[in-house]
């Protein structure tokens, strides 16, 4: 069988995977929604507090580029609300990289190419037992 270039939907569904992977290795206690229909795509326990994460996928050529915007709304094109959403974690397929945003409502994230955000740096994490 021929593989096929991966859908949409796909694509969101290997970031989602990779999320785990890196929050489990990072020693994270990973919860996943069992409803389709929520607003967010995980909640990570953090030292005893509750993260929710909206991940969304960057899936294009970013060569020679600096930066890039990316939709922060849902199918709905309805923003995620700061009381439903703590941080767009967005995977950077052909960077292979992570950019963490702290959710400020916006309908538009500027991921900079140059400021790959460091996960415990931008949840300013201290005392942490997970190491990045």
């Amino acid at each position: 069988m021929k593989n096929q270039p991966l859908l949409g939907s796909q694509k969101g569904e290997v970031a989602e995977i990779l999320f785990d992977a890196m929050m489990v290795q990072m020693g994270y206690v990973v919860l996943r929604p069992s409803s389709t229909y929520s607003v967010y795509d995980r909640v990570v326990d953090i030292n005893g507090e509750f993260v929710r994460f909206q991940i969304k996928s960057l899936n294009t050529d970013v060569s020679g580029k600096t930066w890039a915007k990316v939709k922060t709304i849902t199918s709905n094109n309805i923003k995620y609300d700061v009381l439903d959403v703590d941080y767009i974690a967005i995977y950077v397929s052909t960077l292979n990289s992570w950019y963490f945003h702290k959710n400020k409502g916006k309908t538009i994230v500027f991921v900079s190419f140059r400021n790959l955000n460091n996960f415990v740096e931008c949840l300013g994490i201290k005392n942490s037992t997970a190491s990045p």
